[in-house]
């Protein structure tokens, strides 16, 4: 059913060149690292530059937690972890382990939803070797929907047109604020719906109002020996 738009990429986006650290790093040189170079956080790799985990300024702070004692209450698997990092000397007892990584040919679309689903400000991101390329913050997510309704609707026209093939198209496309609204008539009801599956895809389309009607409802139909029948 036509063409979809293409995303735009991690790598179009992430933070690079990328600040690492050795697991073998100590607790002063992580401190330097992250005040040094601005950072609230820096990836831990092994010596191919492959990804082991992540140490962040929350990780640091534990050692100055009071809260953070030995006692019964700390038989759950969260306080044992967090003993551990306070009294951890080097990146290897520091770090949050495993990394969240995502590749960099991935959509930011799905980065944001990672990150969403993961609870993290940010993620690791890797070649098709595995190789640490870059890192994508929240911010740099947010970048993606920092697009005019102009550049918006332009992308979302040239989708329409790649599909209907006629002049004037059967749809009509207005942006405001990123809302997009589609009118319209199209033949099927599959159609409309993938019509608005297809504009919610579009890189800086906040949400899809559509009010699009249609000639035919197929998706409230089944056949058997070769004849509609509805099913509603």
């Amino acid at each position: 059913m036509g063409t979809r738009p293409i995303p735009v990429a991690v790598k179009s986006v992430m933070s690079t060149p990328v600040v690492m650290l050795s697991p073998a790093a100590g607790f002063r040189d992580v401190l330097e690292c992250l005040r040094t170079h601005r950072l609230t956080a820096v990836p831990i790799v092994d010596g191919q530059g492959r990804p082991l985990g992540v140490v962040s300024e929350s990780d640091l702070m534990l050692r100055e937690q009071e809260g953070v004692r030995r006692g019964r209450f700390a038989l759950r698997r969260r306080r044992r972890q967090e003993e551990a990092k306070a009294e951890a000397l080097t990146a290897a007892g520091l770090m949050s382990s495993p990394p969240i990584t995502i590749r960099e040919d991935e959509a930011v679309r799905h980065a944001a939803r990672l990150m969403h689903d993961r609870g993290v400000r940010r993620l690791i991101v890797v070649d098709e070797r595995g190789l640490v390329v870059g890192v994508v913050s929240r911010r740099d997510v947010l970048r993606v929907f920092d697009r005019s309704d102009h550049q918006i609707a332009a992308d979302i026209r040239a989708l329409m047109q790649l599909h209907f093939w006629t002049e004037p198209m059967p749809v009509r496309v207005d942006v405001e604020d990123g809302l997009v609204t589609l009118e319209g008539t199209t033949d099927l009801a599959s159609e409309a719906k993938w019509l608005a599956g297809r504009v919610a895809e579009v890189d800086g389309v906040v949400k899809v109002d559509s009010k699009l009607d249609f000639v035919f409802d197929d998706l409230s139909v089944t056949t058997i020996g070769g004849r509609w029948l509805a099913f509603r």
